[in-house]
């Protein structure tokens, strides 16, 4: 029987006949509060803003062990970035190390150095979250760093050899609503045959230098969706939370489900009933589909 799992992590409120989510099962922090230094398009520091204030290692560690004593199972560890595209993780490794004998822990750490990435592998950590990005361009224009495919291969490369568990995620649209980098970014992610792979797209926020921006064409996203399935056969594909609502992500979620996608975030109660007149063995988990 098909499978697949529906996932509602705490960031969002989610109910209907289906399913009705705890969230404080899992959690997002941010190291720095509200501040990037980046101030990125697509962005601007508002995602921050939904997020608990971790600021201070210290404090990270507080915060967890109240929400470990409130029923919470996981969390996203992330953050603003320095001007180095990179979320300043190294003072909190050793806060990570005790923390993660407890619950999982996923750290987005944006464009991270190599020594992150080992100090990572050895506070213990369950994931990281990690966009790739095929184009220099697009690199450039989003996030203002100088950095080329062969950069993000590096450090896919870097985590695979030291056996740090990296889920990788592909942003479409991510250069103001064009499809730039993200055939040459699947690409990238093939040469390491990754367990998973977390698709979402370009979903523009009010406030922000995209907040006029259109999300890619639908169609031109499914195109990518197929190639993106047919290029890596033995790998899990899910729909992540960022991506446009209403009728846009209804048919991301229709289409996913025909691809065969191992889960999807925050469905529609449409999309559950499709599964479940399709015959799949459906389930719900309010982690983060990255683990």
């Amino acid at each position: 029987m098909k499978k697949i799992t529906f996932f509602t992590p705490g960031a969002k409120f989610y109910e209907n006949e289906f399913h009705f989510n705890n969230r404080k099962k899992f959690r997002s922090v941010s190291i720095s509060g509200n501040i990037c230094a980046l101030d990125c398009p697509h962005c601007g520091g508002k995602m921050l803003k939904n997020m608990l204030d971790g600021s201070d290692p210290q404090n990270f560690e507080t915060l967890c062990m109240k929400m470990i004593d409130e029923g919470c199972e996981g969390i996203l560890l992330s953050g603003g970035c320095n001007i180095s595209g990179e979320v300043e993780l190294l003072p909190y490794c050793e806060s990570i190390s005790r923390v993660s004998k407890y619950i999982k822990v996923a750290v987005h750490c944006g464009f991270p150095s190599f020594q992150t990435l080992y100090k990572l592998k050895e506070s213990g950590v369950s994931t990281v979250f990690f966009d790739v990005v095929g184009s220099r361009e697009t690199v450039k224009n989003i996030f203002g760093i100088d950095a080329g495919a062969e950069d993000y291969a590096e450090r896919l490369e870097c985590m695979k050899t030291i056996g740090l568990s990296c889920s990788p995620h592909i942003v479409v649209g991510l250069d103001y609503g064009k499809i730039k980098g993200e055939y040459a970014a699947l690409d990238i992610v093939y040469e390491f045959s990754p367990e998973k792979l977390v698709l979402v797209v370009l979903k523009p926020l009010s406030g922000t230098k995209m907040s006029r921006t259109s999300p890619p064409p639908l169609e031109d996203v499914l195109s990518f969706f197929e190639s993106a399935v047919k290029k890596l056969p033995g790998s899990s594909f899910y729909l992540g939370c960022a991506r446009p609502s209403g009728y846009y992500s209804e048919v991301l979620e229709e289409k996913a489900l025909d691809m065969g996608f191992s889960g999807i975030a925050y469905p529609f109660a449409k999309t559950v009933k499709k599964a479940c007149a399709a015959g799949y063995d459906i389930s719900f988990s309010d982690i983060c589909c990255a683990f």
